[in-house]
């Protein structure tokens, strides 16, 4: 029996950010005011407001698995550009947080929930978890 060499294919995928950005755009995540200047501020999803905390956490976590696993789990290159798009997720969220709880700033909703959006709970077998964004 000959052995034979099989030849290996490394594939990189990068990460497009600007499409990325733009499509959080057009679901009401951020505003982009010029994109080559890096004005992009974080907006809440006004549709969710009356939602309760618990589920806009939860909501906006299944938004960030949903774009972090399609590019991460194809072992993207440049996995620097998620923490950008992680940003505008979680500063939409404490905005969105802030508004619904009528605080004044989103610095406050970060002081009261800490710096990842974690909330405790009890679940239905009174078993206590952490969420965090």
């Amino acid at each position: 029996m000959d052995c034979q060499k099989i030849k290996v294919f490394k594939l990189d995928l990068y990460i497009n950010k600007h499409r990325i950005i733009l499509k959080l755009k057009s679901q009401g995540f951020c505003i982009v005011k010029d994109y080559k200047q890096g004005q992009i501020k974080p907006k809440g999803k006004i549709y969710w407001i009356n939602l309760g905390v618990h589920d806009i956490i939860l909501r906006y976590k299944g938004l960030m698995l949903g774009i972090f696993s399609f590019y991460y789990y194809f072992f993207s290159k440049n996995k620097n550009k998620f923490q950008f798009i992680k940003y505008i997720l979680l500063h939409s969220c404490a905005r969105l947080i802030a508004r619904k709880l009528k605080m004044n700033s989103v610095a406050k909703v970060f002081k009261m929930y800490g710096s990842n959006l974690t909330i405790k709970f009890v679940d239905i077998k009174s078993i206590f978890r952490k969420l965090e964004l």
